[in-house]
């Protein structure tokens, strides 16, 4: 689990994404469900990615490709 890896308790992952430890742990679990926000905060504070979270991908350093030319073509 990427918690166990990178050595984050849910005590301080809670405080961190501003959840109590209790709800945490029920989301963790999968008795509650989770919001598109807070799979985003949860991601960023793993930094990784909610693909990862979801297990669309293996990587949890995996991003998206940027788009090579960010500029608008006239």
């Amino acid at each position: 689990m990427l918690m166990w890896d990178r050595q984050i308790t849910q005590t301080a992952l809670g405080e961190t994404i501003g959840m109590n430890q209790s709800h945490l742990g029920k989301r963790l679990r999968g008795n509650l469900s989770w919001s598109a926000t807070q799979l985003t905060t949860i991601a960023a504070a793993l930094k990784t990615s909610v693909a990862y979270l979801m297990g669309e991908v293996d990587d949890p350093t995996w991003c998206a490709p940027r788009d090579l030319n960010p500029e608008p073509i006239d």
